[in-house]
């Protein structure tokens, strides 16, 4: 009998090998062209899974933006001269990294205020002077603690918890 297979292998070697060359081509052109990859770690979760439910509700509330890395601290020191300007080159220095599109923290804030002569609003930055000669930094804190926009998204008054939010392309 293995001599049969044997005979039968070597009188057909070549129809064997171009079958074998055909089945890899088809396959191989399947698998580049059929492929596709998803990385959302919320399907491997049980549907059930209270990490699940968290997820889905975060997506529902705030859509599905993987590009924004958020760190945040809990200090009740960060409004003070020194603190405020280390928060402010921690931004900086983020920002001159590859596939880094913004920095948003409390140091990088802009304000608004009302032009009554040319009836427009003026957008300037609340912090732009690294030697606080135009402005305090306890003025700096009151101009960004008095804004609402900004409360619940980039601080928190209650914890101390402050947000920095990086726009990762």
């Amino acid at each position: 009998m293995w001599q049969r297979i044997a005979k039968f292998i070597l009188r057909n070697r070549f129809l064997i090998i171009g079958i074998i060359t055909l089945m890899t081509v088809f396959f191989a052109y399947h698998a580049i062209t059929g492929l596709k990859l998803d990385n959302k770690y919320g399907i491997l979760l049980p549907k059930n899974a209270d990490a699940k439910k968290d997820y889905d509700r975060f997506k529902a509330m705030f859509g599905e933006d993987g590009g924004t890395l958020v760190i945040a601290i809990e200090t009740d020191s960060l409004y003070t001269e020194e603190n405020f300007l280390k928060w402010k080159e921690l931004g900086d220095s983020i920002l001159q990294y590859d596939g880094i599109e913004s920095v948003v923290s409390e140091a990088t804030l802009y304000g608004v205020t009302a032009d009554k002569e040319e009836q427009k609003f003026k957008v300037h930055p609340i912090f732009s002077d690294t030697r606080y000669q135009d402005k305090s930094i306890d003025s700096i804190q009151r101009e960004i603690k008095n804004n609402p926009l900004y409360e619940g998204m980039l601080f928190n008054k209650e914890g101390n918890v402050s947000l920095m939010m990086i726009g990762v392309d």
